[in-house]
């Protein structure tokens, strides 16, 4: 049974605000999770739950970009671990490539989207095993 409006606000309370992020778009967002989205990929759980994911991301970035004004405050800051830290005028460093997919474009620019587009990568990624040419065929594995 695919993702609710309701059960997407009781899972990201950030978004329950029902006049900050109205209906009509969470719903669309969830609606286009669903289309993006490999359903022979995923069981019923994870497919949820990517669509969750890919629908905060969305509603983030909106309000970014001034459609919604509170709960989540747009697009989240991105930090990783402390490359420096100076103490006097306060000043730190991190480093964000510990935390960031240089191929995952604007999915870096939520936490959201970073946790989705790890999901797509661990979901679409699997052993390929290429056995040289002869060799007998085996179920599940590429024949090159």
């Amino acid at each position: 049974m695919p993702l609710s409006s309701s059960d997407f606000r009781q899972r990201y309370p950030a978004f329950g605000d029902t006049v900050e992020y109205p209906p009509g778009s969470v719903e669309l967002y969830i609606e286009l999770a669903y289309d993006a989205l490999n359903k022979r990929r995923f069981t019923d759980k994870w497919l949820d739950f990517a669509a969750g994911l890919y629908t905060a991301h969305m509603l983030t970035l909106d309000g970014a970009q001034g459609g919604a004004q509170g709960g989540a405050q747009g697009a989240d800051s991105l930090s990783g671990l402390v490359q420096s830290a100076n103490v006097d005028s306060v000043s730190v460093t991190f480093d964000t490539a510990s935390v960031v997919d240089m191929n995952a474009g604007h999915w870096n620019e939520t936490t959201y989207g970073r946790r989705y587009y790890r999901l797509l990568r661990m979901f679409g990624a699997g052993p390929v095993h290429v056995l040289p040419r002869g060799q007998p065929r085996v179920p599940g594995f590429h024949h090159g």
